[in-house]
Order: C-alpha cells, then sequence, then structure tokens
C-alpha cells in the first residue's frame, strides 16, 4: 500500500505544481497585457499622426487621440460618439466580410476623403491595422492629411481613366467637328471660326454643340480641360493647338 501511497502524493503534488504553474503564466500573460496596452495607450495618445479605432463589425469611433479631434474639428468625445461614415465618403466595410477590402486599407496605404465639422472635404492618406481592443475585433486607422497639389497613386489612376473616356468620345467626332473643337479651344469666337474655315456661323453654332454633346461637356472651360487632359492642346499654348490625326 506504501508504492500506492507515495504515487498518489507524488500525483498531487504534481496536479499542485501545474495550477501553481498554470497561475503563474496567467498572471504574466496578465502582466505582458496590461504593459501592451498601457504602451499602445501612451503611442496612441501622444503621436501627431491623427488616429481612429473604429470597431471592425459597425465602424463605431470606440477612440480618437488628439491629433484626430484637431484634424476634423469635433471633441473626442464627439468622434466617439459617431460612426466612420459620419466622415469618411466611401462606405465602410467590416471586417466580417473580409480582411482587406480597399476602403479600410489594411496593410497597404489608401487615399480617402474625409470630411470636416465645418464641411471642408479632407484627402487622407489611410493606413490599418486589425488590432483587437476593449474586447473587440477593432482597426487602428491612422489617417494622414495629403498636402494640397501632391498627387497620390489613386490620384494618377483617375485622371489616367478620365483620359481614356475622353479619348474615346474624342474618337466619336468628325473631322471637321475635330477642326471645331480646336478653334474653341483656342479661343477663337463662332464667327471667326466660320470666317477660317469657310462655313457659315450657323454651321458652326451646329457643330458645335454636337461637340460640346458628344465630349460630354457641360461648359468652355469643361472642354478646355478636356481637350488639355487629352492632349489636342498643350498647356500655355491654346493659340497652337496640336492637331489630332484622322
Amino acid at each position: 500500500m506504501k508504492p500506492m501511497s507515495s504515487l498518489i502524493d507524488a500525483t498531487e503534488a504534481l496536479r499542485r505544481s501545474l495550477r501553481t504553474l498554470r497561475s503563474d503564466l496567467q498572471g504574466h500573460a496578465h502582466r505582458v497585457k496590461d504593459q501592451a496596452e498601457a504602451q499602445f495607450q501612451t503611442v496612441f495618445e501622444r503621436s501627431p499622426l491623427p488616429m481612429l479605432v473604429v470597431d471592425a463589425g459597425c465602424g463605431a469611433i470606440l477612440t480618437a487621440n488628439q491629433a484626430a479631434a484637431d484634424q476634423y474639428g469635433y471633441s473626442r468625445e464627439e468622434l466617439q460618439a459617431m460612426r466612420i461614415e459620419a466622415i469618411q465618403e466611401e462606405p465602410f466595410v467590416g471586417a466580417r466580410k473580409g480582411k482587406g477590402n480597399g476602403v479600410n486599407g489594411v496593410g497597404s496605404a489608401i487615399s480617402l476623403i474625409h470630411t470636416a465639422r465645418s464641411g471642408e472635404r479632407l484627402r487622407v492618406r489611410v493606413v490599418s491595422r486589425l488590432v483587437f481592443f476593449e474586447s473587440r475585433d477593432s482597426f487602428l486607422l491612422v489617417a494622414q492629411r495629403i498636402p494640397e497639389g501632391v498627387l497620390t497613386g489613386a490620384d494618377f489612376e483617375r485622371v489616367r481613366a478620365e483620359r481614356d473616356r475622353i479619348l474615346q468620345r474624342l474618337d466619336t467626332l468628325s473631322r471637321r467637328q475635330r477642326q471645331i473643337l480646336e478653334e474653341i479651344v483656342a479661343g477663337k469666337a463662332n464667327k471667326m471660326i466660320a470666317y477660317d474655315l469657310g462655313l457659315s456661323q450657323k454651321t458652326v453654332e451646329s457643330h458645335r454643340a454636337r461637340v460640346m454633346t458628344k465630349l460630354k461637356a457641360g461648359s468652355l472651360a469643361d472642354l478646355v480641360r478636356m481637350s488639355l487632359l487629352a492632349g489636342v492642346i498643350r498647356r500655355g499654348g491654346l493659340g497652337k493647338p496640336r492637331r489630332l490625326a484622322g
């Protein structure tokens, strides 16, 4: 019986040791977690970059640092009572629908439009990371304002897409309509265009109306902008349009 009693005592001692070890590990894990949260809070509060923590499921703003409050013109308390859709034009897509969705910008910088309290539309470069905040999956958003005049990769893509659309519309113009387009963006009046091309003023007006319709231009300024973008004319050289082939 003594060997059996010794085995039972040893087993019980081992169980006590395991319980003690488990308790020590849990305590260590809690201490590490508390230290990590404290470090995160310090970085978050002191960062000069605007930061928001957003619920990954519903888009509620859980917290915001002072830099974010300064950028958007709200108090921190006001931001924490809002959802991200209140300041972000693009729709929010939560993490439940998949990691990385082009709107949240998980793992990469993307250009978005945010709106300040004043109504000013801000171009911001947003980088997000999935974090665990207040016992829930969340996004840490860093939303740095892009200075005026600075173009991002997304801006270049939009310009290129618009240029392609304009070139497609230009292909629908007849040769005579292209001639008149070049005369218009050179700053000439209908009467002068009619004289230069040997046409009646009424014919010029008719072609001009068709050009505006085909290019979907709402005004002369819009027509000039499209022509610059498509390369019909050179910037700073409205009087010397570059002829299109065809």
